[in-house]
């Protein structure tokens, strides 16, 4: 009787396990996959829409790597969701910054229009979505 418990018992620990590890998968293919994946992916988009010199691209890849130290010890210190998304927002302008200072004159009026474009395209999907327990604002 107790090997049968013991069995059933890792049994159901070993399911718990993959259980887990699916939903951990399914929660980082929903945001795009891994992290570095992502920041990849987006330098290349980036790269390829602005037709960014190797230089640019060796500059970005710079400060990404620094503001991406910083912003997870400021993400770290932070306390609470508020604080949380005013470090996201203070390294996303950032970054804006670090970015005009390196493009050419061209390549900043179409990085503002491809931002551009993508806000209208959130704006359209209705922005972001309230969670349990958040009022939606109507």
């Amino acid at each position: 009787m107790k090997r049968i418990l013991i069995i059933c018992f890792a049994f159901l620990a070993g399911i718990s396990a993959i259980t887990a590890q699916a939903e951990l998968d399914t929660r980082q293919n929903r945001r795009g996959g891994d992290p570095a994946e992502r920041e990849a992916k987006m330098l290349e988009r980036l790269s390829e829409a602005l037709n960014l010199t190797d230089g640019q691209v060796a500059d970005i890849q710079a400060f990404q790597a620094t503001n991406k130290i910083n912003r997870k010890a400021e993400m770290e210190a932070a306390e609470g969701r508020e604080e949380k998304r005013a470090v996201v927002k203070k390294y996303g302008q950032l970054f804006d910054q670090q970015l005009n200072g390196v493009l050419t004159p061209e390549q900043q009026t179409k990085y503002a229009e491809i931002k551009a474009n993508r806000k209208e395209k959130r704006g359209e999907r209705g922005g972001r979505k309230a969670r349990c327990g958040e009022s939606s604002g109507s």
